[in-house]
C-alpha cells in the first residue's frame, strides 16, 4: 500500500510540476499582451488520514492590487478629459493667435483703428474712404470666421459626444458577455483569470470615457453604475444614448435643450459625468467654448455700439447723404413714445455745396412752428410717439420749410420694423446735429432720449443721440437677436430684491406698425426668485410657455436667464410701471451670436464716401450750419474712441471694467493662452503620474522575466525529483515482484 501512495505522491507532483511549467510558459508568452496579469499558483498538499498522500495544484491566482488598478484608471480618465481639452485649446489657439499676431483680432483692432487716424489727416482723399471701409470688412470677416469655428467646434464635441456613447455601449457589451463566461466557468471549476483581464481591460476603457464605480458580485459578474448612482450593467447593459446634433449656433445651450441629453435607458445622466472623455467634451461644448464665444459677442457688440454712436454724429460730405436706412426696430411705433430729456436735435438740409438749404430743432418741428403755416403743437419735447415723429418729420421735409422736397419721406418698414428716409432728390443732403439746447449754434453734443416701449408712460431706456436711436447712420450692422433676450451674469445664488411685472409683447400680426402690440402676457416676479425660478414660472404658465421659452444658461462661471420667443418673432420685454426689476436683471436683447452675423453696412460697401469723417459746422458769422469736405471732427472722434477704456460687462469669464477694445481683445487672447498652457501642464503632470500608477501595477502585475526564469528552474527540479519517485518505486515494485516469482 505504500509503494501505490508513493506512486501516487510522485504522479501528482509530476502533473503539478507540468502545469507550473505550463502556466510558466503561458506567462512568458504573454509578457508583452496588453491587460495580462502574471498568473500563479501554490501547490497544496493532499492529505489522508493524516498522511500526506501527494501534492495538488490549487486555484490559479491573478497578481493583482485592486485598489493600485482603481486608482490607475482614475488617473488615465483625468488624463483622457485632460487629452480631450487640449485638443480643442490647440484648434482655439491656432484660430485666436496671440495679440502680436496680424491674423488676430487685436491686431486686426488696432489696424482699423490706424485707418482713421489717417482719415483724421486725410478727410478728403477717396483711397483713404476706401481703405477704412476694407478693414472694417476685414475685421468683421475675422469675428464672422471666429464665430463660426467655435460653433464648428462646439458642433464637432457634440458628434464626438455620440462617438464616444458608441465607444461606451460596445464596452459594456463586451463587459457583460465576459460577465456570463466568467460565471459559468467559476461555477464549472475552470480557469478565468484571462477571461477577467481581458474584463479589466475593457473596464479601464470604459472608464476613460466616463467615470463609474463597479463591485464583484459572489458569482464573479461585475456591476457597473455611473458615479451618480445609475445602473450601466447588472443583469443585463443597459443602452447609453445621444444624439448628435447636425448643427449648432450660438444660441444653442444645453440648458435650453438644444443639445440631447446623454440617457441611460431615458434616464438623463448628463450631469452625473464628472470625468473622462465625455467630461471634457461636455465642457468644451457647453462651458468652455460659449466662453470665448461670449467674449467675441461683448467685444463685437461695444465694437458696434461704440463705432455707431460716433459715425452718427457725423456728415460725408461733399458725398451726397440723401438716404438713410434705420436698423433700430420698433414693434409697435403708434404707441412706443420718445421724449427730449437732455438737449435738442439740429435736423439739417444742405445743397451740393454744403451750404444750409433749411433747418430747424426738432422740439420746433414737433410743436408746429416750423411750418408755414404752423401746425398743430404736439409738444417741444415730448413725449411723442415715434410714429408721431417720423411722420412730422416728413411733412417738414416736404413743407418749403424744410427745402420743400416733394416725396421725401421719414417712413416705417413694415418688413424690417425700422424707419428709412429718402430726400428723393439728388441735389440735397440731410443731416443731424445733437446739440445742448435748441438755440441756434448751441454747443454739440447727444441729446437724451427717453424711450418708453409699452407706452405705458414709464421711460424703459435712455438712449444718447437722434440718428444713434433710429440707427440711421450706423457703420456695422447685424443680425440682432429681436427675439432674444438675455440677462446680465450672475452668480448661481442671485437674486433679485425687488418685485415687478414683465410684459412681453410682439408687433400686431395685421397691421405692424400702426396698431398696438400684441401682448403675450405678464408675469409678476417676486423679490427672492432666482434666475431659475424666473425660468420655471414662464415655463409652468400655459399661457406664457404657448409662446415664450425661458431656460437658464452658463456663461464663464456664472449664469444668464435667457426667454426666447418660439416664433422667431420679434419681441420686447418690458416691465409694467417701472425698470427696478429689469434693470437689476439686466434684461435687455441678447448679443449671443453677434459676433457671428456682424457686417459693414451695405450704404458704406456700395459707396464708401458715405463714411462719416465731418460733422454740422456752425458759422457765427452767419448765423447758419454747414458741412465741409476737409472737416475731420467725426475721424478725430472715432481715432480717439479706439484709444478710450470703455465699459465691458462681464462675459465669459472676464468680468466687468473699463478697457479699451484692442486691449479687451489682447485679454481674452491672453486668457485663451493661459488656459491652454494650463490644461497643457495639467496633461504633463497627469501623464507623468499615470505613467507613474501604470508602473507600479506592472510591477505587482506584469510579467518578470527574470522571475519566470527562476520559477520554472523550481518546477523543473520539482518534475526532476517526482519522476525520480516514480522511477524509484518503479524499481521497488521489479524487485518485489522478482522475490515474489
Amino acid at each position: 500500500m505504500s509503494l501505490n501512495l508513493a506512486l501516487s505522491a510522485g504522479i501528482s507532483g509530476l502533473q503539478t510540476s507540468q502545469k507550473g511549467l505550463d502556466l510558466v510558459g503561458h506567462n512568458l508568452a504573454n509578457v508583452n499582451t496588453v491587460g495580462y496579469t502574471r498568473k500563479t499558483f501554490n501547490p497544496e498538499s493532499v492529505v489522508l488520514n493524516g498522511r500526506g498522500v501527494g501534492v495538488q495544484t490549487g486555484g490559479i491566482t491573478r497578481s493583482v492590487n485592486a485598489g493600485l488598478n482603481e486608482e490607475l484608471r482614475s488617473e488615465l480618465a483625468t488624463y483622457t478629459e485632460l487629452n480631450t481639452k487640449d485638443t480643442y485649446f490647440q484648434r482655439m489657439q491656432d484660430l485666436f493667435g496671440t495679440p502680436a499676431e496680424n491674423s488676430s483680432i487685436s491686431h486686426k483692432i488696432s489696424l482699423f483703428a490706424q485707418e482713421f487716424e489717417t482719415l483724421s489727416l486725410e478727410p478728403d482723399k477717396s483711397t483713404q474712404h476706401l481703405s477704412v471701409t476694407r478693414y472694417a470688412q476685414e475685421l468683421t470677416q475675422k469675428f464672422n470666421n471666429i464665430n463660426d469655428k467655435l460653433q464648428e467646434m462646439r458642433l464637432n464635441a457634440d458628434q464626438d459626444i455620440a462617438s464616444s456613447v458608441t465607444e461606451i455601449n460596445n464596452h459594456l457589451s463586451s463587459i457583460d458577455t465576459l460577465n456570463e463566461q466568467i460565471t459559468q466557468g467559476i461555477a464549472s471549476g475552470q480557469d478565468v483569470t484571462d477571461l477577467q483581464d481581458k474584463r479589466d481591460t475593457e473596464l479601464l476603457g470604459l472608464q476613460k470615457l466616463i467615470d463609474v464605480t463597479s463591485f464583484e458580485r459572489s458569482g464573479g459578474a461585475l456591476v457597473i453604475y455611473t458615479t451618480g448612482g445609475t445602473t450601466l450593467l447588472d443583469t443585463d447593459p443597459v443602452t447609453v444614448s445621444h444624439a448628435a446634433s447636425t448643427s449648432v449656433s450660438a444660441t444653442d445651450s444645453y440648458g435650453g435643450s438644444d443639445f440631447a441629453p446623454i440617457t441611460a435607458n431615458g434616464q438623463d445622466i448628463t450631469a452625473e459625468i464628472g470625468q473622462g472623455k465625455l467630461a471634457g467634451l461636455i465642457e468644451m461644448r457647453d462651458k468652455t467654448i460659449p466662453s470665448y464665444q461670449a467674449q467675441m459677442d461683448e467685444l463685437s457688440a461695444k465694437l458696434k455700439e461704440t463705432v455707431n454712436q460716433i459715425n452718427n454724429r457725423g456728415t460725408s460730405y461733399p458725398s451726397v447723404a440723401n438716404t438713410y436706412d434705420g436698423t433700430t426696430k420698433f414693434i409697435a411705433p403708434s404707441t412706443q413714445t420718445m421724449e427730449l430729456t437732455n438737449g435738442d436735435v439740429q435736423i439739417t438740409v444742405f445743397d451740393k455745396t454744403g451750404a444750409q438749404a433749411a433747418t430747424a430743432p426738432l422740439s420746433t418741428i414737433m410743436d408746429g412752428s416750423a411750418f408755414s403755416p404752423a401746425q398743430a403743437d404736439l409738444g417741444a419735447s415730448g413725449p411723442w410717439t415715434v410714429e408721431q415723429v417720423a411722420a412730422r418729420v416728413s411733412s417738414w421735409l416736404n413743407d418749403s420749410s424744410g427745402g420743400g422736397l416733394t416725396g421725401a419721406s421719414f417712413a416705417y418698414d413694415t418688413n424690417t420694423g425700422t424707419y428709412d428716409i429718402d430726400l428723393k432728390s439728388n441735389d440735397y443732403s440731410l443731416a443731424f446735429r445733437d446739440q445742448a439746447s435748441s438755440t441756434t449754434g448751441s454747443t454739440a453734443g447727444d441729446v437724451t432720449i427717453s424711450y418708453d416701449k409699452n407706452g405705458d408712460g414709464t421711460a424703459d431706456e435712455t438712449v444718447m443721440g437722434f440718428s444713434s436711436f433710429f440707427g440711421l447712420n450706423d457703420m456695422f450692422v447685424s443680425s440682432d437677436n429681436q427675439w432674444l433676450f438675455d440677462s446680465d451674469v450672475k452668480s448661481a445664488n442671485w437674486t433679485p430684491n425687488v418685485n415687478g411685472t414683465l410684459q412681453f409683447s410682439v408687433p400686431d400680426a395685421t397691421a405692424p406698425g400702426t396698431n398696438p402690440p400684441t401682448s403675450l402676457g405678464t408675469l409678476t416676479v417676486q423679490g427672492g426668485w432666482s434666475l431659475s425660478d424666473i425660468a420655471a414660472a414662464i415655463n409652468n404658465n400655459s399661457n406664457l410657455s404657448a409662446n415664450l421659452e425661458a431656460e437658464v444658461v452658463q456663461d464663464g462661471e456664472g449664469y444668464r436667464l435667457r426667454i426666447k420667443n418660439r416664433a422667431g418673432d420679434d419681441m420686447e420685454i418690458t416691465q409694467t410701471g417701472g425698470t427696478g426689476l429689469i434693470t437689476q436683471l439686466g434684461l435687455d436683447h441678447s448679443d449671443a451670436g453677434l459676433s457671428g452675423s456682424l457686417a459693414l453696412s451695405s450704404t458704406l460697401v456700395d459707396d464708401p464716401s458715405r463714411l462719416s469723417r465731418g460733422a454740422v459746422l456752425f458759422n457765427s458769422d452767419t448765423g447758419e450750419y454747414y458741412v465741409s469736405a476737409g472737416d475731420n471732427t467725426t475721424a478725430n472722434q472715432m481715432a480717439k474712441a479706439f484709444q478710450t477704456p470703455i465699459s465691458f460687462d462681464t462675459a465669459g469669464g472676464l468680468t466687468t471694467g473699463q478697457r479699451t477694445l484692442s486691449d479687451y481683445a489682447a485679454l481674452s487672447l491672453s486668457q485663451n493662452a493661459s488656459e491652454a498652457a494650463s490644461v497643457e501642464t495639467s496633461l504633463d503632470y497627469q501623464a507623468t503620474l499615470a505613467d507613474t500608477i501604470d508602473l507600479k501595477v506592472s510591477e505587482v502585475s506584469g510579467v518578470n522575466m527574470d522571475e519566470e526564469l527562476a520559477q520554472l528552474l523550481v518546477w523543473e527540479q520539482m518534475y526532476n525529483a517526482s519522476a525520480k519517485v516514480i522511477s524509484t518505486v518503479a524499481d521497488m515494485l521489479d524487485v518485489l515482484n522478482s522475490i515474489i516469482r
